[in-house]
């Protein structure tokens, strides 16, 4: 019923920023419905989802929303629920992974402090790949690198010489534009693409930031 009723609305040119009383009859003097948490989670189930939730406020983000396998947690980042993809691929296909789980909630994981990531290290037992870019065409290997939340990679994230890609020089060669954690510290080493790596994949609400998403698509 909810789903027809707003099936009916986005047909008669709803605006989707507009608040609905779903199976209620319109009154242009009763207060909008405010859609809570559970009730926009819930949505997610419906194959015609996106019209339900265009139609409705989106609600504050709560990590006890986020996909029931996104079972870890970290007293780091108490907001952050974490889950781990242990097949091993390349990271086109485990960023793919992470976007799908929520859009704009779930992404690869993004580092945010060193406690955080040696916490989540301990869950993970292999390399993985993390949520950290450099845009192609960076003045130098160390030079540029961006979380995909938006907030430049924090210099002391970083392996002892890493990033070089790989030729130990600080020349770029644009070689190795993502990062994975190491196994035993949980801190960045970059690498390329191609490489086939376990993935950790973080729920925080966040969506991956324009800044970051250009420069995956243009590596």
């Amino acid at each position: 019923m909810r789903l027809a009723l707003v099936l009916g609305l986005s047909a008669c040119g709803f605006s989707p920023n507009q608040q609905v009383a779903a199976d209620a009859p319109h009154d242009p003097d009763a207060p909008p419905h405010v859609i809570d948490a559970q009730e926009f989670h819930d949505a997610h189930d419906f194959h015609d989802a996106h019209v339900f939730m265009d139609a409705m406020t989106p609600p504050e983000f709560d990590p006890a929303l986020c996909p029931v396998d996104y079972t870890i947690t970290a007293s780091a980042s108490p907001n952050s629920r974490y889950k781990i993809i242990p097949d091993m691929h390349g990271f086109v296909t485990q960023n793919a992974d992470c976007d799908d789980d929520h859009a704009g909630w779930t992404h690869l994981f993004v580092i945010d402090s060193i406690t955080e990531a040696q916490q989540i290290e301990s869950h993970a037992g292999q390399a993985y790949y993390v949520g950290a870019v450099q845009p192609h065409g960076s003045a130098g290997a160390d030079v540029g690198w961006l979380g995909f939340t938006g907030n430049a990679v924090d210099p002391t994230f970083w392996q002892h010489d890493q990033p070089n890609d790989n030729d130990f020089t600080p020349v770029e060669n644009d070689e190795q534009n993502f990062a994975a954690a190491d196994d035993t510290t949980g801190l960045l080493n970059d690498v390329s693409g191609s490489f086939q790596y376990q993935a950790v994949c973080e729920c925080d609400g966040l969506a991956v930031s324009t800044a970051a998403a250009q420069a995956i698509a243009g590596n």
